[in-house]
């Protein structure tokens, strides 16, 4: 995560403490059957703890250029409203468009 300048999340967001963060994005699509562009929300959901923090620099009329740096633990991508990718490290949870991959392994091991 970049910052431009100092605030007070920034700060909170250093050595070892959790984040979770929500982005959304409109995706535009041509509907060729109804030869007009359709739209789409992407919400992408990361988890993970934070590993580090660059403070950046301060200059007179610069951004800082500050940056957080997360190990995502679990990540999620929604198109439309359906689940097209989970990732769950600890939960060994691997999902593509609602299938779960990993879930006969974790059936196998006891991890249910």
């Amino acid at each position: 995560v970049n910052w431009n300048v100092p605030t007070t999340k920034s700060f909170e967001l250093t050595g070892g403490t959790a984040a979770s963060l929500e982005c959304y994005a409109d995706i535009q699509v041509w509907d060729a059957s109804k030869s007009e562009y359709d739209h789409q929300q992407l919400k992408i959901t990361i988890k993970g703890r934070c590993k580090n923090y660059e403070g950046g620099t301060i200059e007179a009329m610069n951004t800082t250029d500050a940056s957080t740096t997360i190990e995502a633990t679990y990540l999620k991508y929604e198109l439309g409203g359906k689940e097209t990718l989970e990732i769950d490290k600890y939960n060994s949870v691997f999902k593509i468009n609602g299938v779960d991959k990993q879930a006969t392994i974790r059936k196998n091991i006891g991890i249910n």
